[in-house]
């Protein structure tokens, strides 16, 4: 860290190349503490309720970021909350192309509900 702070760029890199560092040896303290798990959790929390209109949610089996099975158990439970919630599950395209590829349809959906 301390050449870090006092290294350009192209010759940290170089050092960097020649004296490999894991991200473990970058940390003091452990990472697995409570405040972090709830800092995480608050992030990445997705509502399942509380929407005033009708949504939309994509996600493609090809996704390797974000597992499907946690879309469908979202899913689930917006319904389970009486949410109106239309869904597209993909099959071919990954994360970051999952909104090109629906893009027609989801337009389709924003004609729908913006009328």
């Amino acid at each position: 860290m301390e050449k870090a702070k006092a290294t350009c760029n192209n010759d940290l890199n170089d050092y960097l190349s020649a004296h490999p560092v894991t991200v473990a040896e970058l940390f003091t303290t452990p990472l697995d503490t409570p405040h972090l798990r709830e800092a995480l959790d608050q992030m990445q929390h997705v509502p399942t309720d509380g929407f005033d209109r009708p949504i939309r949610v994509v996600h493609s089996i090809a996704d390797t970021k974000v597992p499907i099975p946690l879309t469908w158990t979202q899913l689930a439970e917006m319904r389970s909350n009486a949410v109106d919630v239309e869904y597209q599950q993909l099959s071919g395209a990954d994360h970051a192309d999952s909104l090109i590829a629906s893009m027609p349809e989801s337009l389709d959906f924003a004609a729908r509900v913006l009328r």
